[in-house]
């Protein structure tokens, strides 16, 4: 990747990650935690404590090894037990704050990834009873919209147009609360992509 590039990207990740925080809170209600089952996730001997300290708001280091832990946390969300995809996909939302460096540019890489081959199940977070709040959603639109600005300034100006019509394709079957928060999504990205 070109120098210039990576300083375009840092800028970016500096510009956007304020806009998606709105002062909004991260907080989890009831609904939210028994539909997607956090606390059975918190509570089990097997969970990670780097997941467990990101999902409680707990100081953590993005070390190296870190990083390569929470990126095959991203690679591995399609395959996971539906049990603990919810716990685990907020996890990667909270770690966008303290994405830098390498660990930012695969974060946006693997995020984009995965909403692009998994966009119904991404947009069920947010749909129904129990569905996330917001913030995640402008996470996630940072996540995407990170690897989205490098392809439009590398490979693709006009990658920002495909990318809503995948989506838009990829939803044709999709209910009215799916398309309200795919076009809320697609107008997240928007704003994030200049």
């Amino acid at each position: 990747m070109q120098k210039i590039s990576m300083l375009k990207y840092f800028f970016l990740i500096a510009l956007i990650a304020p806009l998606a925080l709105h002062s909004q809170s991260f907080d989890i209600d009831h609904a939210v935690e028994k539909k997607w089952h956090l606390k059975d996730v918190l509570d089990d001997s097997k969970t990670p404590r780097l997941a467990k300290d990101i999902y409680l708001g707990k100081a953590w280091d993005l070390t190296e090894d870190n990083s390569a832990k929470l990126l095959r946390i991203v690679e591995r969300l399609p395959d996971m037990d539906p049990m603990e995809k919810g716990f685990y996909f907020i996890v990667i939302a909270k770690s966008f704050d303290k994405a830098e460096g390498a660990y930012a540019e695969s974060l946006g890489y693997a995020g984009k990834d995965y909403v692009d081959n998994n966009i119904v199940e991404f947009l069920n977070y947010f749909c129904g009873e129990g569905k996330l709040p917001d913030v995640y959603l402008q996470k996630w639109a940072c996540i995407v919209a990170g690897e989205t600005e490098l392809i439009k300034e590398n490979q693709d100006p006009k990658i920002s147009t495909k990318i809503s019509k995948i989506y838009d394709a990829k939803c044709k079957e999709c209910r009215s609360e799916q398309k309200a928060v795919l076009k809320k999504f697609e107008e997240l990205l928007k704003t994030y992509i200049k």
